[in-house]
């Protein structure tokens, strides 16, 4: 079994576009204080890339996103976001994030017209930390960075995916454009990317975090660092720190493999 493992993994340098993600362009003055209160991790000045979750007031998960640095036509600095679009039992994206505006200096526009998601790994170039975790009564465990450059990266429109080791990097690319990545690796189908994450047992998007069903830390949200329980309010913190304090958890999402008796 073990050497048949061995072989699934696409280890060589490879690009292939995500499937099923939409963009929107996050902006203005007040933009990073205003993510901040709605997200489950830190987002402070300067603007930085990061993997995170958006809560409800239940606790349960509504979209896991990636936020990147970007800037606009006047070289200010925003945010875009690469989240799945398909439709759910959670409200859509963009209508939730408008009713939180309110007064805040925040513009918010859909640019999946604009943009593509692709991810790339298996390349030497890109590295990996040495991670260190944090493990608790509970059973929450969370990476710790303390001590080391931003983990996510500091280039725009691109993320260090550190969710699991081998993820690679996360690229936001022009609509029809294709990532300068292609130029010395393989370029596969979304498919492949899709078969990757999961051999990597990183959940992403509906199918494998159902929106208004699914809890954070069951769907190892702790430990692929898009949690952070030192933080302030935001919606959907009470129940999650409560885990994290005097909880149990119960459930994990881990890869499997199915086979029939003697075919290995």
């Amino acid at each position: 079994m073990s050497r048949f493992l061995r072989f699934l993994p696409r280890n060589i340098p490879t690009v292939a576009p995500v499937p099923h993600r939409a963009v929107l362009s996050l902006g203005g003055s007040d933009v990073s204080e205003f993510l901040n209160g709605i997200l489950a991790s830190h987002v402070t000045e300067p603007k930085a890339p990061r993997y995170s979750v958006f809560l409800n007031a239940q606790g349960r998960v509504l979209y896991d996103v990636f936020l990147y640095t970007s800037s606009d036509s006047a070289s200010k600095p925003i945010y875009l976001l690469d989240y799945d679009a398909r439709s759910s039992d959670a409200p859509s994206l963009i209508s939730l994030l408008k009713r939180y505006v309110l007064r805040s200096k925040v513009k918010i526009r859909d640019v999946s017209e604009e943009y593509d998601v692709w991810a790339s790994w298996g390349s030497p170039a890109i590295s990996e930390l040495t991670r260190q975790w944090s493990w608790t009564h509970s059973g929450v465990i969370q990476p710790n960075w303390e001590g080391l450059e931003w983990p996510w990266g500091n280039t725009n429109e691109s993320v260090w995916d550190r969710r699991a080791p081998g993820m690679g990097k996360r690229l936001l690319v022009k609509k029809g454009a294709l990532p300068q990545e292609t130029s010395d690796h393989e370029r596969a189908s979304s498919d492949v990317y899709t078969l990757h994450r999961i051999i990597t047992g990183v959940p992403e998007g509906l199918e494998d975090i159902p929106a208004m069903q699914a809890f954070p830390i069951e769907s190892n949200m702790d430990i692929m660092g898009g949690l952070d329980f030192r933080k302030g309010c935001y919606v959907g913190q009470e129940l999650t720190v409560r885990t994290y304090h005097t909880g149990s958890v119960r459930k994990r999402i881990l890869p499997v493999v199915i086979h029939k008796t003697g075919l290995l």
